[in-house]
């Protein structure tokens, strides 16, 4: 059984990642206060510390993360040291996610399948 710090949330919403001169956009599969596990190809080494910035609509989120783990379809984030402010600000913006419209679902699976990284040709010739 797995011992989580904060309930998880499947969000749609848009993320940037940094990481020293590079950067990348992906999509967050599940956010929570404390973390977020993100849908990308990419890979940093382990406990690398990125620029996040989460994104929905005009809110715009910034924070440190930490690479907490990779799996094969992203990785796992962990915040550091967010600010009472942020932690507020951002449980409000959770919050908000989880009364969200139906419409946000579809939006949240189209956007999901749009990252999948394997596509439906990859998984064709891997039954061949």
């Amino acid at each position: 059984m797995t011992d989580r710090r904060a309930p998880r949330i499947i969000a749609a919403v848009g993320a940037l990642v940094k990481h020293g001169e590079s950067s990348c956009a992906c999509m967050p599969r599940t956010v929570s206060r404390t973390g977020a596990f993100l849908l990308t190809k990419t890979r940093w080494p382990p406990d690398a510390v990125l620029d996040l910035e989460m994104i929905r609509d005009e809110q715009r989120f910034t924070i440190q993360a930490r690479i907490a783990f990779a799996a094969d379809d992203g990785v796992a984030v962990a915040f550091l040291d967010p600010s009472p402010e942020f932690t507020t600000r951002f449980q409000r913006f959770l919050d908000q996610l989880v009364a969200r419209r139906p419409e946000d679902d579809a939006l949240a699976e189209e956007l999901e399948n749009v990252l999948s990284w394997k596509s439906d040709a990859e998984r064709g010739m891997r039954l061949i």
